[in-house]
């Protein structure tokens, strides 16, 4: 027989997954509410972000890394073994104390913002771009003219 298994490589949303969900504010405990009446506390389980094949596109790898990826393609090399070689299923996600930490540590990040301006082409800048034939554009533009 088939199961499903759900992995995730973060162990506070794990932590909420799989705890009470009156301990969260209403936009945490909507989200879990929603995800465990669609699957059991028990299918999901922890994967290191470093062996998550998703965090290779979310965090931006272009694309030529992407196709020569083995992680990409094939997944963590421990998920082909047995289960008893997959990373542990139980960490220790429920303590309270974990949970004020990581909201602490979240609210200490400084976010820095880059703007540049890029001025736009001109209308006849960007068709000059697209059309390869310079002496082309010109005759003609000279016969209609």
């Amino acid at each position: 027989s088939w199961r499903t298994i759900f992995w995730a490589d973060s162990l506070l949303a794990l932590g909420w997954i799989r705890g009470d969900t009156n301990r969260w504010k209403p936009f945490v405990r909507n989200q879990v509410e929603a995800i465990k009446k669609l699957s059991g506390p028990n299918w999901w389980r922890h994967c290191p972000g470093i062996q998550n094949p998703a965090d290779l596109a979310s965090r931006g790898a272009p694309a030529l890394t992407l196709v020569h990826s083995e992680l990409w393609w094939n997944g963590p090399s421990w998920l082909k073994e047995d289960e008893t070689k997959w990373p542990d299923s139980t960490p220790e996600v429920e303590e309270p104390s974990v949970h004020e930490k990581i909201e602490a540590e979240a609210k200490s990040k400084t976010v820095t913002m880059s703007v540049a301006s890029v001025e736009p082409a001109t209308s006849v800048e960007w068709h000059l771009d697209r059309i390869p034939y310079w002496n082309r554009l010109l005759r003609r533009t000279a016969w209609i003219l």
